[in-house]
């Protein structure tokens, strides 16, 4: 959780995890998990850090429930969730393979960096897609959308988090920049944006009509690296 979101989300209390994605069919979708939720803690302990749910979960067989307190609209609900069998990572086969006693040892999940952009005036936050994702999104190219402020232009024009943004007016948006920069377009914030997306592997058109820029929002700003 970072300040500015804490603030959007009017979260005062000590730590949490901040939901931007649940995929579909997953543990924590048919928990009842949405994006923009708060996990405030995991069976009981309080989380502070992505690491820490990580460890907690590995250290758990497929099959276990487990219970989630989370602060969704000014509340705190809770939920209970199966956890499933972890996928295998793709990766190359090994040349030669040695049979060697090893203790029996885990790899907890670890917090890499993430090139993420944010547009305070349409109030979203988001990225690029690579080729898996966009395999698994089931587009070729284009930008995902992390998080949507509530009461935002972005918000109110129907953009969720998890939508692939792939053209704007009519223009293909291939990465962040193409965004960013059809965004900064001082004509187009004259109307409102003809924005196509793709959700549930379905095309959708939307209008989105943003606010009236003055000198305390920035159109747009430059990426930055967050923890994911």
């Amino acid at each position: 959780m970072d300040e500015q979101i804490a603030r959007e989300l009017n979260w005062d209390g000590a730590g949490g995890l901040f939901v931007t994605v649940v995929q579909s069919d997953s543990p924590a979708a048919k928990a009842g998990l949405e994006p923009n939720d708060i996990i405030i803690s995991f069976n009981g302990k309080p989380l502070r850090d992505p690491a820490e749910l990580g460890s907690l979960v590995a250290g758990l067989p497929p099959g276990r429930k487990v219970h989630l307190q989370v602060f969704r609209g000014g509340k705190t609900t809770h939920f209970s969730a199966v956890l499933a069998a972890r996928e295998p990572r793709p990766g190359p086969e090994p040349l030669v393979r040695f049979d060697l006693p090893t203790p029996d040892t885990f790899f907890t999940d670890m917090p890499s960096p993430a090139l993420r952009w944010r547009n305070s005036l349409m109030g979203v936050e988001y990225e690029g897609v690579d080729s898996q994702l966009a395999q698994f999104f089931g587009v070729k190219q284009g930008v995902l959308i992390r998080f949507v402020r509530p009461g935002s232009a972005g918000k109110e024009g129907g953009l969720e988090a998890g939508d692939i943004v792939t053209k704007v007016n009519g223009k293909p948006v291939a990465n962040p920049r193409d965004f960013a920069l059809a965004l900064q377009n001082r004509e187009q914030r004259k109307q409102s944006l003809a924005i196509e997306i793709v959700r549930d592997h379905k095309q959708r058109a939307m209008k989105i009509k943003l606010p009236r820029q003055d000198s305390t929002v920035s159109p747009w700003m430059h990426p930055v690296t967050t923890p994911q």
